[in-house]
């Protein structure tokens, strides 16, 4: 089953992995996501774009080496079975009430979707919607790094869309990383 094959893969992956959950994702935010595999790709790290996107994590899990790293979307439907999934980034793009036909209820849902910080820690990074009240929320209680995002103007500490270009807020400034064709 698709279930069995998400935790199998879940469980065999030993590259980092980078994990985020796209529900209607603006393109902005698509293209970052795509861009940061491509980054790492041009910086000669193995890396490989899988989930929900494309490519079942299942089918690619043991193709990188220990240095590689994955880049997947995990659906909330996955992440209601995960024990030991870990990734090393983790993110939640939005809490808005999709799949509430699955789901008896917004709370139940949200619930679902933020077991992805369920075996993140100190070490690890969790990056969010700085624009969505409960994803805040969230972040202000995870104990390790925190990165917002934003589709809407500056955000500090974190990433931003400016006009066509994606800006990073590093050491008290913004730096253009990345342009929108």
């Amino acid at each position: 089953s698709l279930r069995t094959r998400w935790r199998s893969a879940a469980l065999m992956s030993s590259p980092s992995v980078l994990s985020h959950r796209a529900v209607a994702l603006k393109p902005s935010l698509t293209l970052a996501i795509s861009a940061r595999a491509q980054a790492l790709k041009e910086a000669g790290r193995d890396t490989v774009v899988a989930g929900n996107v494309g490519l079942p994590f299942s089918s690619v899990v043991r193709s990188l080496g220990r240095e590689g790293i994955f880049v997947i979307e995990v659906s909330s439907f996955q992440l209601e079975t995960i024990s030991r999934f870990h990734p090393d980034v983790g993110g939640i793009l939005n809490l808005t009430p999709d799949h509430l036909d699955r789901y008896d209820s917004m709370e139940e849902y949200v619930g679902a979707k933020t077991r992805i910080l369920s075996n993140l820690g100190p070490g690890d990074t969790f990056f969010y919607n700085a624009l969505d009240e409960r994803c805040r929320e969230l972040a202000s209680s995870f104990d390790g790094r925190r990165v917002p995002f934003s589709s809407k103007g500056m955000v500090e500490g974190g990433v931003y869309l400016d006009g066509d270009d994606m800006v990073r807020w590093r050491e008290g400034r913004g730096e253009v990383f990345m342009r929108r064709n």
